[in-house]
């Protein structure tokens, strides 16, 4: 019964045939599958609309091909083809971006070999092993929220409140780190540094949103700063460097002693907006008229600083908060 549950939709002695009905399957069933896998990103995260977009259809794209040269020579070639558009007028993108594209692939080429039920499986399995491997960190009260020497974040999904700084570099080296409590961290000659490739990370501070006494490198995921206005703090806080790669980056918080990035690979807008109230809602949308980033600070704010893969250097957009707009060159 299993076996022939499992058994490819195309199993016969006239595999070169090609039903409406068999076709209207497989491409329904590839739909399906490229909705489970955006989901399972969208539960993992904030992903750009034109990346969850992509991951929903690739299957259906695949599968069809597949279908298109079942029993050809030619279907190696139109395999590696599909598989070349990864990289085609894209920028590279993270790990898990680019395992999730090539689950993507992988689950439509079996729904274009016919084999519904093990794509299903197939689909079902990765997007569940993906999301428990992602993890998920909740830190509801705290002094300082993460801290070390050196802080990095690869993935996973974590939400933190804290009284002081969010995350934080070396700062138990002085003590700051536990409430002026006893020092608990050697002292090293190391550079202190905070490294975040991905995951989304979300940071709700009283004090700096991030301060690397040293070094801070974003180069993917997706990274939220609510800070405050009021004391000498800011939504990014280093002594070296402050450099976005990649990645979503959103910060509100104080202007008072206000640092945005010292370098990046894409474009970044920083903007004093004056006192503006919790609640009020931030929106950047490019030229053309489409949405980049959108976000609603739940504490006052003064300095807004955004960066994003959509964004490019050199290029103007339009931001709106609350009842004010205003166009913006990005650096």
């Amino acid at each position: 019964m299993l076996d022939f549950f499992f058994q490819g939709l195309f199993h016969t002695d006239i595999s070169d045939v090609i039903s409406i009905g068999d076709f209207l399957l497989c491409v329904g069933c590839a739909l399906v599958i490229g909705m489970i896998l955006a989901f399972g990103c969208r539960y993992q995260g904030r992903y750009t609309k034109s990346f969850l977009v992509t991951l929903a259809l690739l299957p259906t794209v695949v599968c069809v091909v597949i279908m298109m040269v079942n029993g050809s020579v030619g279907a190696g070639v139109a395999v590696a083809g599909a598989f070349s558009l990864v990289r085609f007028r894209s920028a590279p993108g993270t790990g898990r971006e680019i395992t999730m594209l090539f689950l993507a692939m992988g689950a439509g080429l079996i729904s274009g070999m016919g084999y519904l039920a093990l794509a299903l499986l197939f689909t079902v399995i990765m997007t569940a092993m993906n999301i428990v491997f992602a993890g998920s960190i909740t830190i509801t009260e705290s002094y300082e929220g993460i801290e070390g020497l050196h802080v990095c974040i690869s993935g996973g999904n974590i939400a933190l409140t804290a009284s002081d700084d969010g995350l934080n570099a070396a700062g138990g080296m002085d003590g700051s780190g536990f409430g002026r409590r006893t020092d608990t961290f050697t002292q090293s000659a190391d550079t202190p540094s905070i490294v975040i490739s991905g995951g989304n990370v979300r940071i709700m501070a009283s004090a700096d949103g991030i301060d690397a006494n040293g070094s801070l490198e974003i180069t993917g995921g997706e990274v939220t700063v609510c800070g405050p206005i009021q004391g000498d703090t800011s939504v990014l806080d280093y002594d070296q460097s402050g450099v976005i790669t990649g990645g979503t980056f959103i910060g509100t918080g104080a202007s008072a002693m206000a640092q945005t990035f010292s370098g990046s690979k894409q474009g970044v807008i920083s903007v004093n907006a004056g006192t503006q109230k919790a609640g009020t809602k931030i929106t950047l949308t490019g030229s053309d008229g489409r949405l980049l980033l959108s976000y609603t600070p739940e504490q006052d704010f003064q300095v807004v600083i955004l960066s994003a893969p959509d964004i490019r250097q050199g290029e103007s957009y339009s931001l709106t908060i609350g009842d004010q707009s205003g166009t913006f060159t990005a650096q």
